[in-house]
């Protein structure tokens, strides 16, 4: 299942980037980098690239924790996302996620057809909830990174549209205010809420998260994010290019 999975995740990446290179319509492509605190700590890295060709976007994260929260936790994120762009926002085709931590190893795939998930592949099996049956998914959702997209490459002025969200095992939404706009930031107030299924398994017990983007006036990718979930704050901010 592992080498599946990474020859999938590999030529969907490859495909995007060759097209990138290739294609005369290429709209815009952009890699930022976020150092990351957890309570005032540093707790690692944020690596975001996103990319439009003419009307098909893509995005891959990747994330790792550094230094002692890294020997304790062994923490790696790695993550892409791909679909069709259209006025309503992202049309999701494809998300592939791998999450790694000290004793605990997920894999998720999902594959959409018209904004529902039509196939999904997760491990381990103990992993899975109710809503890892695509069935039971019965309005259009957008994957995780797919809603990443649109916070990464916000209008300027604006913040990201309120999205519905589904990974493999729950239903989550984001929402946000309306943007706060000074001569040197676009300031976004907003929430995450589980709407149904598991709690994340490091918050138990938690169901929803203040967020703050804060963006350059020309918008794009935002310039500090902020998440509140009870007594724990994580603070990324972008490391100049």
């Amino acid at each position: 299942m592992h080498a599946k999975f990474h020859r999938l995740l590999f030529q969907r990446l490859c495909g995007a980037l060759i097209a990138l290179v290739l294609s005369p319509a290429t709209l815009f492509a952009e890699t930022s980098t976020y150092d990351v605190t957890t309570n005032g700590f540093h707790f690692g890295n944020l690596m975001v690239t996103t990319t439009l060709v003419a009307d098909t976007y893509s995005i891959a994260v990747t994330a790792q924790a550094e230094g002692l929260m890294g020997f304790l936790t062994q923490s790696r994120y790695q993550g892409s996302a791909n679909g069709k762009m259209t006025i309503s926002g992202p049309q999701p085709a494809f998300f592939a996620a791998r999450t790694q931590r000290i004793f605990k190893d997920r894999e998720t795939t999902i594959s959409f057809t018209n904004g529902r998930p039509t196939e999904v592949t997760l491990t381990p099996q103990k992993d899975h909830t109710d809503f890892t049956d695509p069935e039971s998914v019965t309005d259009k959702r957008v994957d995780s990174l797919s809603y990443f997209y649109q916070m990464f490459t916000a209008p300027a002025g604006k913040c990201p549209a309120n999205g519905t969200l589904y990974d493999g095992r729950r239903l989550t939404e984001v929402s946000f205010e309306t943007p706060t706009i000074s001569d040197t930031t676009t300031s976004c107030i907003g929430e995450y809420r589980l709407i149904n299924g598991p709690d994340h398994s490091l918050q138990s017990g938690q169901r929803s998260y203040a967020l703050v983007f804060d963006y350059a006036p020309g918008g794009g990718a935002p310039v500090r994010i902020t998440v509140k979930s009870g007594r724990n704050l994580v603070v990324l901010s972008v490391v100049d290019k």
